[in-house]
């Protein structure tokens, strides 16, 4: 799939790795103790590094085209420009899916032309509880994708939810939208917007344990 951009945005819930058993009686005293206490939040992926297959411009100087406005009834006219991964006013590195998307709103990844299928892996190094997963296009977002986790750094791999206009015709598995609780849903693959449109999880309500790694494909 040709993934024209995505900068990433990942919301921690709160971090889970525990060596051993504690000593309960040398734990200082939880500022959660006898009242609610919600865990801080932020963008778990700010900073981290990215892996892809492919980035624009790699091999030399190549054009890409992008569209400068959401077009949520239809997509307008593409613009159009040059990429080059040695020259920094021209690149679209991996790099810019994981700066501060705040600080840095004018950056993205971009795929090299012509990838008919990309692959994106985040190394989160250790496990966390996760309440949301979005990546944002800067492209029509893919009529398939899938995120998948490890928890053995790498060496093997299993869904955590797959992403299709069709989830039967692509994946085999009911869409979530008549069957909740599938693995596959439809709500987050059609065309338009055709920039910034999101993929992901954000309506799980209940924290889901990924480590240490995350990949898309």
């Amino acid at each position: 799939m040709h993934h024209k951009g995505i900068p990433l945005l990942v919301l921690l819930e709160y971090f889970i790795c525990v060596q051993g058993v504690p000593d309960l009686r040398t734990l200082p005293v939880s500022r959660c103790d006898g009242r609610s206490c919600n865990p801080s939040v932020g963008n778990l992926a700010t900073g981290r590094t990215v892996s892809t297959l492919s980035s624009c411009g790699q091999n030399g100087t190549e054009l890409y085209c992008s569209y400068p406005d959401p077009g949520l009834s239809a997509c307008q006219r593409p613009k159009c420009g040059k990429c080059n991964a040695q020259h920094p006013g021209h690149a679209h590195r991996a790099a810019h899916m994981t700066d501060d998307f705040f600080s840095n709103p004018g950056t993205w990844w971009q795929s090299a032309a012509g990838v008919n299928r990309e692959e994106l892996r985040l190394d989160l190094e250790t496990e966390f509880y996760l309440t949301h997963v979005i990546v944002l296009f800067r492209s029509p977002r893919p009529a398939a994708m899938t995120l998948e986790r490890s928890q053995d750094y790498g060496r093997s791999w299993r869904p955590y939810k797959h992403f299709a206009v069709n989830c039967s015709e692509t994946f085999g598995i009911p869409d979530d939208v008549s069957h909740a609780g599938s693995l596959c849903t439809s709500r987050y693959s059609h065309v338009l917007p055709c920039t910034k449109g999101e993929v992901g999880d954000p309506d799980r309500s209940v924290g889901y344990p990924v480590a240490p790694s995350l990949v898309w494909g």
